[in-house]
């Protein structure tokens, strides 16, 4: 299950209508198997511990402690919609390598197993 939502991705992309939600999932669940491919991890990051909880009581959600259930880190969410909109929009090759570029910029600090 994409931890990157649907109508979140939908409203970056200014997409109103409901005719591609079934491509804009894929597109979602692929943006998400390249970035934890890209970061070396199972699952996307959540939030660090320090991160103020939005009315919550459970207590802070840590990256050191991932669950599906923890929402992802607001760079990582970015970093989603730009690999999904670089897959939607089809840009020429120079604008689509810029995307991606940009994507990884945003994951790298969240990157594992990068050695000395």
């Amino acid at each position: 299950m994409s931890q990157v939502t649907l109508a979140s991705t939908k409203g970056y992309l200014r997409v109103i209508h409901s005719a591609d939600d079934d491509l804009i999932q894929e597109l979602i669940d692929s943006a998400e198997d390249e970035a934890c491919r890209f970061l070396n991890r199972e699952n996307l990051p959540t939030l660090p511990l320090e991160y103020p909880l939005e009315s919550s009581s459970e207590g802070p959600y840590s990256e050191e402690i991932p669950s599906s259930e923890d929402p992802i880190a607001p760079s990582v969410r970015l970093a989603i919609w730009y690999l999904v909109q670089r897959a939607c929009e089809q840009p020429d090759p120079d604008k689509a390598q810029a995307m991606r570029e940009a994507a990884e910029t945003i994951l790298m600090p969240y990157r594992r197993g990068l050695g000395i």
